[in-house]
């Protein structure tokens, strides 16, 4: 508060992004076309920044994706065969919510 000497600082040391069944979200974007999404890689952002890398860079390029990719694919929630698949995670106990 603007004035107030009594008040302490307040710091935030930011937020985990993720995904309801905590996968991140490394490819082409849905609906985007040209576009590429790199994230919700929750408090695991700078550990798996170099492979979500090489795995968007493969993307973008056309190149081979390894056997995991479809796991992180950000358009997995547009496919009605992943709902199940994604239940199934949640109702385990895994998941962010």
């Amino acid at each position: 508060v603007d004035g107030d000497v009594g008040s302490k600082p307040h710091v935030d040391g930011g937020y985990y992004t993720c995904t309801p069944e905590n996968y991140p979200l490394v490819g082409p974007a849905q609906d985007v076309e040209g576009a590429y999404v790199c994230g919700g890689l929750a408090g695991y952002g700078l550990m798996a920044a170099h492979g979500a890398g090489e795995l968007l860079a493969a993307h973008v390029v056309g190149g081979p994706l390894p056997s995991y990719a479809g796991a992180f694919d950000p358009r997995r929630y547009g496919e009605e065969a992943y709902l199940p698949e994604l239940l199934d995670v949640l109702e385990k106990g895994g998941g962010a919510i």
